[in-house]
């Protein structure tokens, strides 16, 4: 039964079988919000936090769910930006909209992080997460 169980699953006996680890509550923290570092290098929201999981072998569903978070965000950003871009040329809007919806999304992210942030202190969980995992 394990053997097919594992087949159907494609996955090894030994992960399987192995007991869940306890998330790294200080860790988490710290790779979560390294994603801030968006705000000073493009796609350092994603590429820090990948680092600091490989570096320190921190993967688990919760910092997973960061990057995953991260991720979606930043294409979230770029397709936002780009539909503004195109709106405004359609509708002549002012050209100080794209920068303005350009910060009001940092900010969003800015109080995505956060707010996780506070809810793996309190819970080791994320506040606001995904159904769904890219890694």
């Amino acid at each position: 039964t394990l053997d097919r169980l594992c087949k159907t699953l494609e996955i090894s006996k030994d992960d399987l079988l192995e007991e869940p680890r306890k998330i790294n509550k200080q860790l988490t923290k710290h790779i979560n919000l390294s994603s801030i570092l968006l705000l000073v290098i493009p796609l350092g929201s994603i590429i820090m936090p990948l680092i600091l999981m490989r570096w320190k072998k921190e993967f688990n569903a919760v910092t997973k769910q960061i990057v995953t978070i991260q991720i979606v965000w930043t294409l979230s950003f770029i397709i936002a930006t780009l539909l503004t871009a195109i709106l405004s040329k359609w509708f002549s809007f002012s050209k100080e909209i794209i920068p303005m919806v350009m910060l009001v999304l940092i900010i969003s992210n800015l109080y995505i992080i956060i707010r996780n942030t506070a809810e793996i202190e309190k819970n080791n969980n994320l506040h606001i997460k995904l159904k769904f995992s890219l890694i």
